[in-house]
């Protein structure tokens, strides 16, 4: 399946759709704001995935 970021600065959101991606078999990493997740996505370069803002 997917790998996924999913970055929200509300928790809540944020735990939602981890839960409902893993449990569709998704990777998922979770970001609190933009910043953080661009980081993680340039080190992560060489992996492809996707980003639900």
């Amino acid at each position: 399946m997917a790998r996924v970021m999913a970055i929200d600065d509300a928790l809540i959101i944020r735990k939602l759709v981890q839960s409902t991606l893993e449990q569709q078999g998704h990777q998922v990493v979770c970001f609190e704001g933009g910043i953080e997740a661009i980081k993680y996505a340039r080190n992560a370069r060489h992996q492809r995935g996707q980003a639900i803002t």
